[in-house]
């Protein structure tokens, strides 16, 4: 019939879909109808999927609509759709249903129906339900897999009297026989039935209530059902990777039955396709915007239409064990190397369920490099769909987005992708910066929304009047798939024609998709929530999914609620389309989801606060359930784990919180799995991380003791002891407060290590416990190096080292302790940093990379090339400390292959130091922003990390001269420390203060800066830390202290500075300004290392400090020999600048402005004469300084050399020429005079000429005299 295959027994008549045609009179069985619908078409369908089959439940009581009545199709519809089914489930009550041979309009559906069906003819007296057991069954018994079953009329007779009591005359009609004519029809065709009950599935010929008959016909043909024809969809033993495939195949299967108006979409992708090279493809829209029907019928039409192309689909979410990146990449790399021939399963197989860097980089090489071989044996285009982005796991704190995606695939590859427009970080990454093309999801259109209706209800056996479907097409609200989805899905599990109406209406004029599901919740509560027991299960189960961290299971949801499998099974396949399972955890399918549940369930803090303390009872009895002695790894720990501190932080208690995160397992799983969320719920406790050092310290020695004890009532003692068997408790406590930037408390922890592992030496092997000790004294002597206590800390490096080098003579190969030694050396060398002795730095970390490298340990590696590269810095090297530091920065990366920790937002950090050191300010702020990022994400916006990052920031912006920007980053960096409890004693505030002090001064602000530093300052000197002040800000406020008359305080920041490491020459100059600004009666005492005399040892010959003390203290002493004397030093100390020196100390002399002076000056010069008798800048000077004091006969012995060295020099001629002549040597005087007349200088050339005529007729007359 209807062009339909012959049907196979055992098998479906279409390999996909699952058709039951459940057949009964209109009235009277609606109860049978409502429970096999709500209970048991749940599971039917939750096992068809899981087939990658379709169910449809052929209800024909409401899918006949009164068109195809009134146009006499009702018989023809309902024998049509038995020929489609794959079994028949017939009912009775006591009506025997539409029946008549004089009943015109019944006689027209049998005239239309005869020529299909000529045995109709013979059949016009029966009843249409009897026409679709004579068709389903009778006819032909054993053709089609039958359960009939009758219900028991003592049952109908006791409805009919409750109806007859209460005068309900529809319940009366619903419960008695149309007439005996009817009986006897009825009691007919019960005969026939038990004639050949041998040849059904199974025959029930009086059950006693509804729900009853509703569970026999359930368990009759589910054994058909799941045995046989759901057996026979899936014949041969399918490997993994086929089971796989069939999940997803599965789920595309069921959207592309109900799918259309997407052709302009279809036709995007089939351009892109088309191009020569590749094309990606980010597909956008609203959630249940119809993003994966779009795909599901495209990859489904392309399979069909396009052999030149390999197509492999993901769809994220459809199934558990398809949201990590690990699964998602090892599944498409399984149906790669399928199109290869090749099944490499195990290999491929994701062992640890936690999401492995190393692994997912390795599967990406692999993934790629097999697509690689498919384009080259195949030479077919690869086409990869990976439907649902925002549905992915995301894999940590520190995880890169979307880091497992490869940034490019292959020429000739075609990778769509689809997800949600609000997901801005996808959108971001593929679209502007991959370049990948959006094909953005529009609302459904009219003529779409009415093809969906009509296919999605035909393939429930249901159909819509016109005026119906024309309502549900008109509603605003249906634009969106989902919405749409949503209401059909309702629909076709609604039971009551006649009321069809108002439920529709009730469903399409929600104002949006929230409302409508709070509808269906209410409805699901109507269907599910029991009558005595679990009154309310729907919202306990659809809350405590909601408030849970990762999802719930459904042991976990059944065990929490205290529901058996036969209450749980309905619902759970009941609010199977709501949900997607993440690795066995059940979650919402989409967002709107978890808002509706918020908005029906949880606005009430009562019920919220409720419903937290049952997920938390249920989670902390785990935890408290596991025994000291139990594996600190063990899985049983992974789920309360996984819950408790986020669920605490939820219900607001911090108490509970705290006593959650001191439990030893949650400690070592925390610190493994969420080292970074661990910090951060501490930090909302309020404790301090000394406080928590010392709780931890305690919960350790409790657990100590009951290992102890439990091994005491062993008969097997173990023969580790219980502190050595626990101390990975005390690494993961360490390792929270390195992170916590609490270095006493880490100090105190291993110290405490260190003893239990002293102690534990009789009870180890000889030569695992050296190599722990090394390794422990290491960790101890970089503690010790990280509080300053720089000598301890050496000192047991170097012991350390010492013990290596020796056992390594032995034993030259050991990779134990050749590590241990190539990382002490590193320990050194950051010692040697700190001391800022960077030569030595540079040859500690270059061994530590040489013996890291020898054994090829990356991590070590990195550290080292770090390490240099800042060294280098610091040794002036820039160029090359970035150099390393790149090095460093790409096993960084290596290692965390699409995550971001914090060791590369402190690589990004030194690199833009590395930066601002060559002046390339613009790549500096670069690195040190991209720095910042990396750090907020690890470890949140309010850790002390990101605070060091502001910071550099600021001194970034102080080298930039943008003093504005300077300030507000070191404001940024301040709040976040107060907001931590930083106070000045801790050194990081400090500097922070310091910088904001700088920066005010940057801006002019200085009396706000003032009160800013005084407290500062005063506990810098407290705590002996003015070595690693920032001198030229107190430079700049000690003159600003004596500018507003404060020389006291002026005075003591000048001593501080002068006591430091730092200490410069003008510290010492401005002391002694100060101690002049005092009257001489009333001038502090100066201790011998503050004054200028002892500067000048520090500074041999210093000009600033040689011209200070001349000018103020040798001149008006007129200590000239002094003067002579510290000109001396000067010159000696300062060869560079050669004669220069006595010029500049004759300046200095002559800045008084005296007589004594000018004598103190000319000394000097005559003293540079001396020195330098060739240099003529000397003799000038030297000449026209007696010249001035009018002792020119004391100026005349530099004359020769002068005008020999001049001979050029109009000016200086005629000078020298009026020296020689007041010198009485008048030839010399005349022959400077000619010079000058000769030279192209006319003015002087006129003026030489008129002295020289003055002077030969004085001499004339002088010889005639």
């Amino acid at each position: 019939m209807d062009g339909l295959p012959k049907r196979e027994k055992g098998k479906l008549r279409e390999p996909k879909t699952c058709r039951i045609f459940f057949s009964s009179p209109f009235g009277g069985m609606e109860e049978e109808r409502e429970e096999l619908t709500r209970k048991y078409f749940p599971h039917i369908q939750h096992a068809c999927n899981a087939k990658g089959v379709q169910f449809v439940a052929v209800d024909m009581r409401w899918g006949i609509t009164s068109q195809a009545a009134e146009n006499a199709q009702v018989i023809n519809i309902c024998l049509r759709e038995i020929d489609r089914s794959d079994i028949f489930v017939g009912f009775f009550g006591q009506r025997y249903g539409w029946h008549g041979a004089d009943d015109q309009q019944l006689q027209d559906n049998f005239d239309n129906a005869v020529g299909l069906y000529p045995w109709l003819d013979a059949a016009r007296d029966r009843s249409v339900t009897e026409l679709e057991f004579l068709h389903g069954h009778l006819n032909s018994p054993s053709d089609l897999p039958a359960c009939i079953c009758f219900r028991d009329k003592a049952y109908d007779d006791a409805q009919r009297e409750e109806g007859q009591s209460k005068g309900d005359k529809k319940q009366v009609f619903k419960y008695s026989s149309e007439s005996d004519h009817a009986t006897t029809m009825m009691d007919d065709l019960k005969k026939r039935v038990k004639a050949i009950d041998n040849k059904c599935l199974g025959v029930n010929m009086a059950y006693s209530h509804p729900h009853e008959g509703a569970k026999f016909m359930f368990d009759t043909i589910w054994p058909h059902l799941s045995d046989v024809l759901l057996a026979k969809a899936e014949e041969a033993k399918v490997s993994k990777r086929e089971q796989r495939l069939a999940e997803h195949t599965a789920f595309r299967a069921r959207h592309v039955t109900v799918y259309d108006g997407g052709q302009q979409y279809f036709d995007f992708l089939n351009k892109v396709l088309d191009k020569e090279e590749k094309g990606s493809v980010l597909i956008t829209g609203p959630a249940g915007s119809g993003k994966s029907a779009v795909l599901c019928n495209w990859t489904a039409e392309l399979e069909k239409s396009r052999p030149d192309v390999v197509l492999i689909y993901h769809f994220v979410g459809c199934a558990p064990g398809t949201t990590a990146a690990s699964e998602i990449l090892s599944r498409l790399l399984w149906e790669v190397k399928h199109v290869l021939g090749k099944e490499e399963e195990d290999a491929m197989e994701t062992k640890d369920k936690k999401e492995d860097t190393q692994n997912v980089e390795t599967l990406q090489v692999l993934l790629l490099g097999a697509i690689e071989e498919v384009l080259q044996e195949t030479q077919k285009r690869v086409v990869i769909v990976v439907d649902g982005l925002n549905s992915t796991l995301k894999a940590g704190k520190t995880s890169k987005h979307l880091y497992w995606l490869p940034d490019t695939w292959p020429t000739g590859v075609s990778f769509i992708t689809s997800t949600v427009d609000t997901d801005t970080l996808t959108c971001d990454l593929l679209v502007t910066q991959r370049e990948y093309e959006n094909l953005a999801i529009q609302p459904l259109e009219d003529t779409a929304k009415r093809e969906i209706c009509v296919k999605v209800l035909k393939k429930s056996g249901k159909e819509l009047s016109p005026e119906q479907l024309n309502r549900i097409v008109a509603a605003d609200q249906t634009n969106n798939p989902l919405y749409l989805r949503l209401v059909l899905a309702e629909l076709s599990i609604f039971g009551y024609f006649r009321l069809l109406d108002k439920k529709i209406d009730s469903l399409i004029y929600c104002k949006d998709v929230g409302e409508l599901l709070q509808k269906i919740f209410t409805r699901l509560e109507e269907d599910y929530n029991g009558k005595e027991e679990h009154t309310k299960l729907v919202q306990e189960v659809l809350c405590a999914i909601e408030l849970s961290h990762r999802g719930l299971s459904e042991k976990e949801l059944m065990e929490m609620l205290g529901v058996d499998t036969h209450i749980w099974s309905p619902l759970h396949f009941a609010m199977e389309g709501l949900l997607v399972s993440h690795a066995g955890l059940l979650r919402f399918a989409f967002t709107e989801i978890s808002q509706a549940v918020q908005a029906k369930y949880l606005q009430d803090e009562k019920e919220r606060k409720g419903m937290l303390k049952k997920l938390i009872g249920y989670f902390d009895k785990q935890l408290q359930n596991l025994p000291p002695w139990t594996d600190l790894d063990t899985e049983l720990s992974k789920r309360p784990v996984e819950e408790l501190p986020w669920l605490y932080q939820a219900a607001g208690d911090m108490e509970g919180l705290s006593a959650t995160l001191l439990n030893i397992f949650t400690l070592q799983r925390m610190q493994q799995d969420f080292k970074y969320e661990f910090l951060e719920f501490w930090k909302l406790t309020g404790k301090k991380m000394s406080e928590i050092c010392d709780l931890y310290l305690s919960a350790f020695d409790l657990a100590v003791a009951d290992l102890y004890l439990h091994n005491q009532d062993m008969t097997f003692n173990s023969m580790t002891p219980p502190g050595v068997k626990l101390r990975p408790l005390l690494q993961s406590v360490r390792d929270l407060l390195d992170l916590a930037e609490c270095k006493q408390g880490a100090l105190k922890v291993l110290q405490k290590d260190l003893s239990i592992l002293t102690l534990a030496k009789d009870a180890m092997e000889p030569t695992r416990h050296f190599k722990d000790m090394l390794l422990l004294r290491y960790y101890v002597a970089c503690s010790m190096i990280d509080c300053n206590r720089f000598e301890e800390g050496e000192n047991l490096h170097r012991q350390v080292m010492k013990e290596c080098r020796g056992y390594l003579e032995e034993h030259p190969d050991d990779e134990v302790c050749i590590d241990i030694l190539g990382m002490t050396c590193n320990g050194i060398g950051v010692m040697c940093y700190k001391q800022r002795r960077f030569q030595e730095a540079v040859e500690l970390y270059q061994e530590s990379l040489e013996q890291h490298t020898r054994l090829n340990i990356k991590k070590q590696m990195a550290d080292s090339f770090c390490n240099l590269g800042v060294a280098l810095m610091e040794n002036d090297e820039p160029q090359k400390g970035v150099e390393y530091m790149q090095k460093s920065l790409k096993l960084t990366e290596e290692l965390y292959f699409g995550h971001l920790p914090l060791d590369i937002g402190n690589l990004l950090t030194n690199i833009g130091i590395c930066h601002r050191r060559l002046k390339d300010f613009e790549q500096a702020e670069a690195m040190y922003k991209r720095s910042l990022e990396v750090k907020a994400n690890a470890v949140g916006w309010d850790h002390d990390v990101v605070a060091m990052a502001y910071m550099n920031l600021c001194t970034l912006m102080i080298y930039k001269e943008d003093y504005t920007a300077a300030e507000q980053y070191i404001r940024k960096a301040m709040t976040i420390y107060e907001n931590n409890g930083a106070t000045l004693d801790k050194t990081q505030y400090r500097q922070a203060t310091e910088n904001l002090v700088a920066s005010l001064l940057n801006l002019q602000k200085v009396e706000e800066a003032l009160s800013i530093f005084l407290p500062l300052f005063c506990k810098l000197v407290e705590v002996k830390e003015m070595d690693h002040c920032i001198h030229s800000v107190h430079r700049h406020m000690a003159k600003y202290l004596l500018s507003i008359g404060d020389t006291k305080t002026a005075r003591e920041v000048t001593l501080a500075l002068i006591d430091c490491k730092g200490r410069q020459p003008t510290n010492y100059i401005f002391l002694d300004h100060l101690q002049l600004m005092f009257a001489e009666e009333e001038r502090p005492s100066l201790a011998d290392h503050c004054t200028l005399e002892h500067a000048l040892t520090l500074w041999p010959g210093n000009p600033d400090l040689t011209r200070r003390i001349i000018e103020y203290h040798a001149l008006p002493a007129d200590d000239i020999d002094r003067i002579l004397k510290l000109q001396k030093v000067c010159a000696e100390n300062n060869r560079n600048f050669g004669a220069y020196t006595y010029e500049a100390c004759a300046d200095w002399c002559l800045a008084g402005k005296n007589e004594q002076n000018k004598e103190a000056a000319a000394q000097v010069l005559e003293a540079g004469v001396e020195e330098y008798p060739d240099e003529l800048n000397l003799r000038t000077k030297v000449m026209d300084l007696y010249r001035d004091m009018n002792q020119h006969t004391r100026a005349y012995p530099h004359l020769q050399k002068i005008v020999e060295g001049r001979q050029n020099d109009p000016a200086c001629l005629i000078v020298s020429g009026d020296i020689a002549v007041k010198s009485a040597d008048y030839e010399l005087a005349l022959q400077c005079l000619d010079k000058v007349v000769t030279l192209d200088n006319p003015q002087l050339a006129e003026k030489a000429d008129s002295y020289a005529k003055s002077l030969r007729k004085a001499l004339a007359e002088n010889d005639a005299n």
